[in-house]
């Protein structure tokens, strides 16, 4: 999926459907795990 160069890419975007439409990706961050969390799942994942 390549975005035209007419459209500005910083590092911490990513290509996506909602991009190439021009749609917001609304992220709740407070939903969101902690990174301890996330390190935890992905151990127990790896077990």
């Amino acid at each position: 999926m390549k975005l035209s160069p007419s459209v500005h890419q910083d590092k911490n975007d990513i290509d996506s459907e909602e991009k190439e439409h021009g749609e917001e990706i609304e992220v709740d961050e407070d939903a969101l795990p902690s990174r301890a969390a996330a390190i935890h799942e992905e151990m127990a994942k790896r077990s």
